[in-house]
Order: C-alpha cells, then sequence, then structure tokens
C-alpha cells in the first residue's frame, strides 16, 4: 500500500509531521517519494500580532534525520498558526497548488479528533482537497482527543531513533514559556511508539486514522 508511492505528509505547523508520522517517513525512505507540506510558519494572536516566527533551520534540520529533501519541502507564506478557521479557503487553494505539482497517491494530515483548531481545519481542508486521494490522518499526542486508529504502520528501531531526533531539532518549541515541552521527551516518543506496537503485536508503529482508501487496478 505504501511502497513505490507519492506520499505528501501535510502539518499545521512546523513539527506536526514529526510527532505525527516521521516514523513512516524514515521507513519508506527508499520505497516512497515523500513531500511535505508546512502550512505556516509564524503564530498570530486574534488582533493579528505576530507571537512567534518559527525557526526554518529546525525543519531542514528535521527533515535531513527523515532523509527528506529540501526539494521536498512545500512552506506557505501567508497563512497565520492559530488562525486557521479564518484562512480555510487559503489553506484549500495552497492544497490545490500542491496537489497540481505532485498528484500523490497518498495524503496524511493531521486527525479531525484533534483539540487543535488548526489541525482541526487542516483536516477538513484536505478532505475537500484530496476527495479522490487515499488519506490518513496521524496523532499528535498532546493534542489528540477522540483519535481512533484502525491503520498500524510498523516502524524500524532506526526509523524511531531518527524520529526522535527530528523531533529534538525543534529546540525553540522545547522552551517552556512557548509551550509544555514534556511531550518532546524521547521518553513519550518511545512509549507512544511501543503501545501502538504493542496494539498489532511488533515492537514499534505509528498509528493512523484512515478516512479514504482508493485501491486501484
Amino acid at each position: 500500500m505504501f511502497k513505490n508511492k507519492t506520499i505528501l505528509c501535510i502539518s499545521a505547523h512546523m513539527d506536526d509531521i514529526e510527532f505525527g508520522c516521521a516514523g513512516l517517513i524514515k521507513t519508506l525512505e527508499n520505497d516512497s517519494v515523500i513531500y511535505v507540506l508546512a502550512l505556516s510558519k509564524d503564530r498570530k494572536d486574534s488582533k493579528g500580532s505576530i507571537q512567534e516566527v518559527r525557526d526554518l533551520d529546525e525543519q531542514y534540520k528535521s527533515l535531513e534525520f527523515l532523509n527528506v529533501p529540501k526539494s521536498n519541502l512545500f512552506i506557505s507564506e501567508n497563512i497565520p498558526g492559530q488562525l486557521f478557521p479564518e484562512y480555510r479557503q487559503e489553506i484549500l487553494e495552497e492544497m490545490y497548488r500542491v496537489k497540481s505539482l505532485i498528484n500523490p497517491d497518498i495524503v496524511i494530515t493531521t486527525s479531525e479528533n484533534d483539540i487543535h483548531q488548526d489541525h482541526r481545519t487542516v483536516n477538513k481542508c484536505a478532505q475537500k482537497a484530496f476527495s479522490r486521494t487515499t488519506r490518513l490522518s496521524y496523532e499528535i499526542v498532546n493534542a489528540t482527543d477522540g483519535f481512533l486508529p484502525n491503520i498500524f504502520f510498523e516502524i524500524t528501531e532506526e526509523a524511531l531513533k531518527a524520529k526522535v531526533m527530528a523531533i529534538d531539532s525543534y529546540k525553540t518549541q522545547q522552551d517552556s514559556s512557548i509551550t509544555s515541552g514534556d511531550y518532546f521527551s524521547e521518553e513519550i516518543i518511545k512509549s507512544l511508539a511501543v503501545s501502538r506496537g504493542a496494539r498489532v503485536g511488533v515492537k514499534y508503529a505509528e498509528a493512523f486514522e484512515c478516512e479514504n482508501i482508493l485501491i486501484g487496478l
């Protein structure tokens, strides 16, 4: 299902895909072509004031650990973090733009069962933009609520180590003044992989909700 495919992994914020599917990305590094779409690079409050500008070097360093070339990264310019519901049309247009460039076989996004408004908006937009594409949604350990996985992807120990290093690339996000950085810990990342693996009888896994599946001839 996942081999010899073009796969698009979509994040609302830089670091989302690392939490949700970095193990899958690393495990498939020699089997499929992986693209990443990061939909925001700053964060604004309700008045439109910038609260944070993300460090692009952290995103680049993370993708190096996952063996995703910089040329396979799309970063949106004018969609502010925290305000995604107000920018739904812009998000849709960005998804359509990337879709026209790479025509992905599989799209992996944030979950509808997520407490963050940006994550839910990404999922809803992907349902429309990629309605005829196989679509999975991933979990983010501190944000998903009611997540009901029905696909489990076994990941290698090497891939899990790469996931830990990719997540650790985001040093600015581990600042306690920005977020509760405990979920960046290696222990929590590995524990979730072990738990998801135990569910299906393997050592390590990542879990996904399958929202749409296309089985071709």
